[in-house]
């Protein structure tokens, strides 16, 4: 059996027989650089999706970098926050306890001065 069928491997080729031979040669030469063009552009595709894939990951490893310590401020600015409130809070208390000493005080230095004669020494002393 030859190459081309049959054993006829030295008898001449009809027309029929030849055109149909280039036609397949032209397609597959065709499909040939159809899949050339194609993998030339899967690989330029590729390259993209791999530049692509590089920013994304530099994008999220720098917005892991921002905010991987972002709980911990935030709780330490919700303590720094509660600590603040808890003494605005305390403050009216304090306040009072700061009028009562002076109005205590006040209230002293009026008996001291109706009750106590002056005289020059106490007086001067107080």
């Amino acid at each position: 059996m030859g190459r081309w069928g049959d054993g006829e491997m030295g008898r001449q080729r009809t027309d029929g027989e030849l055109k149909m031979v280039t036609i397949v040669v032209v397609l597959n030469f065709s499909i040939a650089l159809i899949c050339l063009a194609m993998a030339w552009q899967m690989g330029k595709v590729r390259k993209q999706l791999a530049r692509v894939t590089k920013a994304l990951i530099l994008a999220e490893r720098n917005t892991h970098n921002v905010l991987h310590p972002a709980p911990h401020i935030i709780l330490k600015g919700q303590k720094g926050a509660n600590w603040l409130t808890n003494q605005y809070q305390q403050r009216p208390a304090i306040f009072q306890a700061i009028e009562r000493i002076l109005l205590g005080l006040t209230v002293a230095q009026k008996i001291r001065q109706s009750k106590w004669p002056q005289t020059k020494l106490r007086k001067n002393f107080f």
